[in-house]
């Protein structure tokens, strides 16, 4: 199945789903968004979004933005990895 990447205004089922499984708590309202089943771009080649999504506002891509970060597991480097960083950028 090929992997397609939306602008930051299309919501995607998949994305909302992955945030739900993640426990993040994201709404979006009827009148921040309007349903679609596929870009005109997308039409132009027969392609749909699969699953649906939504174009939404700037505020709710914003606020879209924000929970993917929180969803997202970060890493922290080591005391002993800077320190390996800190060689690395002296040569």
């Amino acid at each position: 199945m090929p992997k397609y990447e939306y602008p930051k205004n299309v919501a995607t089922a998949a994305e909302i789903n992955r945030l739900s499984k993640a426990g993040i708590d994201f709404e979006i309202r009827k009148s921040e968004s309007l349903r679609v089943r596929a870009l005109d771009a997308q039409l132009l080649q027969k392609k749909a979004i699969f699953g649906s999504g939504y174009l939404i506002s700037d505020y709710v891509a914003m606020r879209l933005e924000r929970a993917e970060r929180e969803r997202a597991e970060r890493w922290q480097l080591s005391e002993r990895e800077k320190a390996i960083i800190t060689e690395l950028n002296k040569k």
